[in-house]
């Protein structure tokens, strides 16, 4: 049988904010990356991650929006 942990120091900041933006939304970063959510709670990088998600997400809808108009 397969271990699937991560490393210790696997998670860095760049790697949690990219599963953040794959995951969409907060709610599927806490569920899905449970590992990188953590990492991110251990190392007080969370507020800034969903701070940054949000950004993202809000350019992607900006963009999606502009394509269509």
């Amino acid at each position: 049988m397969e271990n699937k942990t991560k490393p210790k120091g696997y998670w860095t900041y760049e790697k949690c904010l990219k599963a953040a933006i794959e995951q969409g939304t907060r709610n599927n970063f806490r569920i899905k990356a449970s590992g990188a959510t953590k990492s991110a709670i251990r190392n007080n990088w969370l507020d800034k991650i969903y701070k940054e998600m949000n950004h993202f997400l809000f350019l992607k809808v900006n963009y999606a929006y502009v394509c269509r108009v």
